[in-house]
């Protein structure tokens, strides 16, 4: 899975987090239950590639680039493959 998607369990949590907006059937409830757990997602996710970054280094600064964190596409290419290197 960490082949294709960079953060699957955040990727998942908040598509469960978005389904739960829209269970609501009330545009509303999706920004209120959505977004700030999408903001606290996005700033959890800079904070730990940040500290993996200080410890890992290049390794990280590869995986880094090729991938953004929820969506698994290449940053060079629109398909789901990964980028080869």
């Amino acid at each position: 899975m960490y082949k294709h998607l960079r953060h699957p369990s955040y990727a998942g949590y908040l598509l469960g987090n978005l389904g739960l907006g829209m269970a609501f059937s009330n545009w509303l409830s999706i920004v209120i239950i959505f977004v700030p757990i999408l903001a606290a997602s996005l700033y959890r996710i800079w904070v730990e590639e940040d500290a993996l970054l200080e410890n890992f280094g290049d390794e990280t600064k590869q995986c880094l680039t090729e991938f953004r964190p929820l969506n698994g596409q290449s940053k060079n290419s629109a398909s789901l493959a990964p980028a080869t290197a």
